[in-house]
Parts: structure tokens; sequence; C-alpha cells
């Protein structure tokens, strides 16, 4: 199943990816003047989230935790329309706060919790003597914790992906033609979701089915 998910993935990406390359870019104008991404996020980000830069990796991701900002210099030290727009998203995130988010975090806490619980369950129930009904227990608890942490990890990042090109303008940048930029936030928009709903998918069928076959090898 995840390599069935992996696969599906990895095609509807490559596919999007070739849509793309007929697309045109709209125009767009910095008000605040020529920023790269990295310039972006270290003057949109929030007072109480620190920007933290790296020399590895690509692109950005917020520390929720550590109320952070990790950017990887390389990739975000440019002015082209798509590392801005990474970083327009990026900075959608330390926005995401109050009694809704509180509980989509904590569904996210949640699941993995679960998992972790399942997983000691799995090695403790021979000593505990559990029936062996604890096979079908263990099953369903590692499958309820996905589906925890699938709505916890997805929700924020769909969210995002279509709130970008609201954070876009609050970070001072103008469309110079709108019908343009409408098609390409809508495409944009499309590959950020599909690609977010992939890789959640991907990593949350990894980590059941791990915790599944666990319980399936540990027999009692």
């Amino acid at each position: 199943m995840w390599l069935v998910f992996a696969v599906t993935h990895e095609v509807i990406m490559r596919w999007l990816a070739r849509q793309k390359e007929g697309r045109s870019t709209p125009t767009w104008q910095d008000l605040a003047g020529h920023r790269t991404g990295l310039d972006v996020l270290a003057q949109g980000i929030p007072d109480n989230v620190q920007l933290v830069s790296h020399s590895w990796g690509t692109g950005a991701i917020f520390d929720r935790k550590r109320h952070r900002i990790h950017a990887a210099i390389p990739s975000l030290n440019r002015r082209d329309l798509a590392t801005v727009w990474t970083a327009c998203h990026e900075l959608w995130h330390p926005t995401q706060t109050g009694p809704f988010w509180n509980k989509v975090f904590a569904l996210l806490r949640l699941g993995e919790w679960v998992w972790i619980f399942d997983v000691m369950f799995i090695g403790s129930r021979d000593f505990l003597r559990f029936s062996r009904g604890s096979t079908e227990f263990a099953t369903l608890m590692a499958v309820l914790g996905g589906i925890s942490y699938f709505w916890g990890d997805f929700l924020p990042e769909f969210d995002a992906v279509i709130h970008t090109p609201d954070s876009f303008a609050r970070n001072g940048f103008i469309w110079s033609d709108s019908d343009t930029a409408k098609s390409w936030i809508d495409y944009q928009i499309k590959i950020g979701v599909i690609n977010y709903l992939g890789n959640t998918l991907i990593l949350t069928t990894a980590f059941t089915l791990l915790v599944v076959m666990l319980n399936r090898v540990v027999i009692i």
C-alpha cells in the first residue's frame, strides 16, 4: 500500500511538472524593493518567531514547538517568483493560532502518542499475558493513530497553501497582470494541495504499516 501511494504520488507530480512547462509566469512587483526569499522571511517574520538560516537543504520549514523558521540560504537567496512564493507560504504558518488550530495540532500529537503506546503495548503484551484478541486491538490503535496524525499534519499545510496568495499580498507584492496571475495561482494551489496530500499519505501510511507489521511479527 505504501509503495502504491509513493509511486502514484511521484507519477502525478511528474505529470503536473510537465504541465507547468507550458504555463507563462505572471509579472509581479515588490513594493519593498527587490527582496530575495530570505529577505521576505526576515522582514515578514512575527516578533515571537526566530529565523534560523542554514547553508544546507532547500526551502524553509516552520518549527512550531520552538517558534522558529528554518531557512535554507542557497535555495531562498533568490528573487524569482517561486522562491518568494515559498517564503510567503512559510510565513502563513505562524498565523495558525487559536482554539481550532490548537485542536488540530493536538490531533498530530495524539497520533504520535497512540503509535508510541501501541508499540509499547505490542512489546509488553506477552509479558502481561494478554489474549490473542489484543492483535486486533493493536491494529485498530495503529489505524486510529494514523487517521489522527494525517489530519493534524495535512490541515496546516492545506491552510497555508490556499492562503499563500493572501500572505503574498500582505508581504508587499502585487501582480501586474491579474488574469495571468489568477491562472498561475490556481495552478500553484492545485499542485501544492496534491503535493502535501501525497506526502502526508505516504508518511502516515509508512508509520501505520510499520506498527501493524510489528504487531503481526511479535506473536503472543
